[in-house]
């Protein structure tokens, strides 16, 4: 019989956090988020299971493509470094994300970009300066020879 006592462990919303190497300017910690903080979409398949007659070959990506999403405050000049990054060059290169629990290694995010800004509600209401950044997440590395 399994245990039903293992520990749960815990998530820390205050160490989550992204850094950009090429441009520690842009390197964000928990002071410059909203409530809805950093979030990490990954958009495709790490393996794609092609169809046969009898049943499927795998074929695993070498690559998956990545999406985050940052909540920065609009009410710190930090947002103003964002807005006048994307004005001169959206290129971000590289940089990792260090996710809310010690227990899951930070992702290394490749080539990424700037690709978007939301909506802001310039009526006191929200204080979020959402921005899109893009790029990819290497995956089945040992496909490489070598």
């Amino acid at each position: 019989m399994a245990n039903p006592n293992v520990p749960q462990g815990n998530i820390n919303k205050l160490i989550a956090s992204v850094n950009f190497p090429g441009n520690s300017g842009l390197n964000i910690t928990p002071s410059y988020l909203g409530k809805e903080g950093i979030h990490v979409s990954f958009n495709g398949k790490i393996t794609e299971n092609l169809p046969t007659q009898t049943g499927i070959v795998p074929s695993p990506e070498p690559y998956v493509p990545v999406t985050m999403r940052l909540s920065l405050l609009r009410s710190q000049a930090f947002s103003d470094q964002w807005k006048q990054t994307y004005e001169s060059n959206s290129y971000l290169g590289d940089f990792t994300v260090w996710p809310d629990s010690t227990t899951i290694s930070p992702l290394q995010i490749q080539n990424a970009s700037i690709t978007g800004v939301g909506d802001m509600a310039y009526n006191g209401t929200d204080p979020t300066f959402m921005v899109t950044v893009e790029g990819s997440y290497p995956v089945n590395q040992a496909l490489y020879p070598g």
